[in-house]
């Protein structure tokens, strides 16, 4: 899996994605829709896993805490996880960081 690192700042409006799983669903959390030219689109797809929002890794977290973690914040930074087939696991690196999009 390759990971992206991305961030945004000072958001007044929706992040622009959905999420699914948790904890509290067995499965780790991942984007499952992306609204169309919102912040995350173009730079999130559907199907990316978060490793971490904001810093909090995501592992133990439930879908409701991850949800209050994004609408909580103005200066979103997530790290997901991308598959693809000649990545390594948890394989970061520069080349993987890009922006989300200040809003205004």
């Amino acid at each position: 899996m390759k990971a992206r690192n991305a961030a945004s700042t000072l958001l007044q409006q929706s992040w622009g994605f959905r999420l699914t799983g948790g904890v509290d669903f067995r499965f780790g959390l991942a984007v499952k829709k992306v609204t169309p030219n919102s912040p995350s689109h173009n730079k999130i797809y559907p199907g990316d896993g978060l490793a971490f929002i904001d810093g909090h890794d995501t592992s133990t977290m439930s879908h409701s805490e991850a949800e209050e973690f994004i609408r909580n914040s103005l200066r979103l930074q997530l790290v997901v996880r991308r598959i693809q087939l000649d990545a390594k696991l948890n394989e970061f690196t520069k080349k993987d960081i890009f922006e989300l999009g200040a809003y205004n």
